[in-house]
């Protein structure tokens, strides 16, 4: 009469392994990965990453944040112009990356090389815009706008610019200064493969 209620033997675990997988869910929760940044590529992976002041920074969001990387290559008055935006937004309070963007434009570049990033410049007037590389905080407001300069210098190298499959690819590094104020950034092992 009451076979039908005994549960076979196989399943007879479900119920405790569910219990013990909830258990280990709810104590790892707001516990981050080890950040690893991932390795130089050029065949269009969308994956970037660098180290800011020696911590380890990958672009990241939440949902309805946007896209973590973009990238703009067009041609503008006879120019070819690069913008690589790379972000990273994430709600883990915990993380002093956590609101952050990484950001470079090259006036004008159709092929691989290097960029150097050696001169002052406003990184919100575009009319004839030198190259310039930048990082910024956005929390705690304000934003802190860090950008190379005359006496902060970096580079980008572009190992691949491809505009048939449309992949842009290469490393950076930069030294940045807080516009209006003495404080410094570094940024260094800088990789990124991304499509546009």
């Amino acid at each position: 009469m009451f076979s039908s209620w005994i549960i076979p033997r196989p399943f007879r675990l479900l119920p405790s392994a569910a219990l013990l997988l909830t258990l280990v869910a709810c104590m790892r929760e707001g516990v981050e990965p080890k950040r690893v940044l991932p390795e130089a590529t050029q065949s269009g992976l969308n994956t970037a990453g660098a180290k800011v002041d020696g911590q380890v920074w990958l672009p990241a969001t939440v949902m309805f944040a946007g896209s973590a990387t973009h990238v703009a290559y067009q041609r503008i008055n006879g120019r070819h112009e690069l913008r690589i935006s790379l972000r990273r937004v994430t709600d883990t309070e915990a993380d002093p990356l956590q609101q952050t963007s990484i950001g470079f434009y090259v006036p004008d570049i159709s092929a691989p090389g290097t960029v150097v990033f050696n001169q002052s410049v406003d990184p919100y007037i575009m009319v004839n815009q030198r190259a310039f590389a930048k990082l910024m905080y956005s929390k705690p407001t304000p934003d802190q706008e860090f950008v190379t300069n005359s006496a902060m210098h970096g580079q980008l190298t572009v190992t691949r610019l491809d505009t048939v499959a449309r992949i842009v690819a290469g490393t950076f590094d930069f030294q940045a200064q807080q516009r209006g104020t003495t404080a410094t950034t570094s940024v260094t092992e800088g990789r990124f493969d991304l499509r546009y």
